[in-house]
């Protein structure tokens, strides 16, 4: 016990320093992604630059975001939507009709010519009948520049028909018509007695329903089909040298989460994380080695070598953070941040060998990683050799510039060499 005791005493250097190792490989591969991806890069308006694509198995090919918006936009344009008659209206109306027809008959005729009133009396029904029984409806703002011939679906009793918006009537085509059809019954009717307890006993009875219009709209968006066609086992997806047009760039998309969902069982996400755990190993014994035969004062001590490890842990674990939040902010990463560092520490040679490990890590975990590469590759050349005779903190503001402008001129040449425009 003693002797295990000593060796611990004098290889504890050695010891920490591997556990210290270890933990940051572990932890460096925990940020990396579980799902296994095809192992290649493409891009729009770009040749294929791999052998003949085979399927090796069948799937669908998905539709783009923008095929689905534009069903959806069609859905919704030819939507009809729900309106609702309201029986209750037509019954209560003429009941208040027979009521004031009751008192205005008494206060002009004095209870006189009672078979005159049940004439007055049928006349009133009947076009309270004919507007009700056609509807009388309340349009919303949304609908009150629609044409006469936009088609609607009126529900009633649960059951629903299509019909025209000019096939109701509104309050005003409703009053319009019962003043017509008393002006042709003149000498018939008293119509100067039956036109203000007709206007005074229209009402709407057929309203937009917009609960029923949104779960019939959203049943309907929720059956748009996610995919077009099948791709068969061996057919050939695209070929060596082939432009990849949005058709080919949708199959290749729709290959890539297929190849996910086949391949995402436990045993293989197994063998991902031994890749994974391997990759991040030899990078990191192979930055230990560098520091081993270049830099012995800096591997011997363990409180440098810890702050290494550190600012490329803190590195790795921004840049996952951002690329699970939301990949279009991957360029505001300051990965040039360890060179900086480094620099600001030790010597040129080292900041640039560590931040050469950091983006190589990186590159393992974002899309399009070749382009990323280069960027940051040239971006902390450019901000080691800024600070390479650091004299003031002033001239850190100069680097700052400097990155800036190196990173805006490269990113401005990799779009125009992908876009071919401005």
């Amino acid at each position: 016990m003693t002797k295990i005791l000593h060796w611990f005493q004098r290889n504890y250097s050695e010891i920490y320093k591997t556990l210290l190792v270890f933990v940051s490989i572990l932890l460096l591969v925990q940020l990396f992604p579980r799902q296994p991806a095809v192992d290649f890069e493409y891009q729009r308006a770009r040749p294929w630059l791999y052998e003949d694509l085979i399927a090796p198995f069948n799937f669908a090919v998905l539709k783009s975001p923008g095929e689905i918006e534009r069903e959806k936009e069609e859905i919704k344009e030819d939507f009809r939507p729900f309106f609702s008659r309201r029986p209750v209206v037509r019954a209560s109306m003429k009941e208040e009709f027979d009521q004031s027809l009751e008192e205005a008959w008494e206060e002009k005729y004095l209870g006189t010519r009672e078979a005159f009133k049940e004439t007055n009396r049928e006349a009133g029904r009947d076009i309270l009948s004919h507007l009700y029984d056609h509807g009388i409806v309340y349009l919303d703002e949304e609908f009150r520049d629609r044409g006469e011939d936009f088609k609607i679906r009126l529900r009633e009793n649960n059951i629903a028909t299509e019909m025209q918006l000019g096939d109701l009537y509104t309050i005003q085509e409703a009053f319009l018509y019962a003043i017509n059809t008393l002006e042709g019954m003149e000498g018939q009717v008293d119509t100067d007695l039956l036109k203000p307890l007709l206007e005074s006993t229209l009402s709407h009875n057929v309203f937009y329903d917009d609960e029923l219009t949104s779960r019939a709209l959203n049943a309907e968006l929720e059956r748009i089909s996610q995919t077009r066609g099948m791709v068969q086992e061996g057919e050939k997806i695209i070929s060596r040298g082939e432009l990849i047009t949005d058709e080919t760039y949708q199959i290749l998309e729709s290959f890539r989460a297929e190849y996910k969902e086949q391949v995402g069982d436990s045993s293989v996400l197994a063998v991902l994380y031994a890749g994974q755990f391997l990759l991040v190993s030899i990078s990191m014994i192979v930055l230990l080695l560098f520091l081993y035969f270049f830099r012995r004062d800096v591997f011997i001590d363990n409180r440098r070598v810890l702050l290494i490890l550190l600012s490329v842990l803190l590195m790795v674990f921004l840049t996952s953070l951002v690329i699970r939040y939301n990949v279009d902010y991957l360029y505001l990463v300051p990965v040039v941040m360890v060179p900086v560092i480094i620099r600001a520490f030790f010597d040129n040679r080292l900041a640039l060998y560590v931040h050469i490990t950091t983006i190589i890590m990186i590159g393992f975990l974002i899309p399009r990683s070749f382009e990323f590469v280069f960027l940051q590759f040239l971006a902390g050349i450019i901000a080691i050799l800024s600070m390479a005779s650091l004299r003031r903190r002033s001239q850190l503001f100069v680097t700052v510039i400097l990155i800036f402008l190196t990173y805006s001129a490269v990113y401005f040449g990799l779009s125009l060499a992908h876009t071919g425009s401005f």
